[in-house]
């Protein structure tokens, strides 16, 4: 058995050994220990190779990284990128722009082995995160649905023996289920269509720029009682509108 943990070992060292370092590799010309400057480089080699083999959020604790850091995380990999894509050295003006003053972080950032490392640490992908946490949010759900709704309530005598039991269903939870069998619902099949009486753009425009032209839609029975010459002057009004004519189909007065 040691044995063969000693063979696993040593084949997991020859990986190590072959996989290329893009941060600490001075044989590799886009490796980012040779695209910084020196202080930066110094600092670099500074960092244990430990480290490096901590999780972001240990690293982020022990380092006692704050926003600043965190920004500057984001715009060192954006400055690299563009440095990389044209192949010239990583500007820390670019990095430190907006941010803190280059002073700051050559005294405070690239001397600190864990919050440089947390810098060197590319950002996790914002599409995969979110998906990480939506998997998360499902699990959650997933032990709201399996709670039971049911909940027994047991009454008892002056002496502490059980006189009646009863069963309820706990409606805070039911709701809370119900949101949950909605929201699932929308991401398998879409949101359900919702059909209503829809108003036109032009004819709200109509109203609103127009009203004091206009003083309301006029009922077919209202139009029955209008003149010859009143209705005649009523459709010429309609005709200079630039909207569609306002009618109203309800056969009651407008004003009604």
């Amino acid at each position: 058995m040691e044995l063969l943990q000693i063979i696993l070992e040593d084949e997991l060292l020859d990986v190590e050994n072959q996989v290329a370092d893009p941060i600490k590799d001075e044989q590799d010309a886009f490796s980012v220990i040779n695209m910084v400057p020196s202080y930066v480089a110094a600092g670099i080699r500074a960092i244990p190779d430990e480290l490096f083999d901590l999780s972001i959020e240990d690293i982020e604790k022990k380092g006692e990284v704050d926003s600043s850091i965190k920004k500057l995380r984001i715009a060192f990999w954006i400055e690299y990128e563009r440095a990389a894509r044209t192949q010239t050295q990583i500007q820390m003006n670019n990095v430190t722009s907006g941010i803190v003053h280059n002073k700051f972080f050559a005294k405070k950032v690239a001397t600190n082995s864990y919050k440089l490392a947390f810098i060197l640490t590319p950002p996790e992908n914002y599409k995969i995160t979110m998906e990480e946490m939506l998997h998360m949010a499902l699990s959650e759900e997933r032990k709201i649905l399996l709670t039971p709704l049911e909940i027994k309530i047991v009454k008892f005598d002056n002496e502490g023996s059980p006189t009646s039991e009863m069963t309820m269903i706990d409606s805070k939870l039911a709701a809370v289920k119900h949101k949950i069998r909605e929201s699932l619902q929308n991401r398998l099949h879409g949101m359900p269509l919702h059909r209503s009486i829809q108003v036109t753009e032009n004819t709200n425009r109509n109203v609103g720029e127009n009203a004091p032209s206009i003083r309301g839609a006029l009922s077919p029975t209202d139009m029955n009682k209008l003149s010859n010459n009143e209705l005649r002057n009523y459709r010429d009004q309609m005709r200079t509108q630039d909207s569609p004519m306002l009618l109203d189909v309800s056969g009651d007065k407008a004003d009604e």
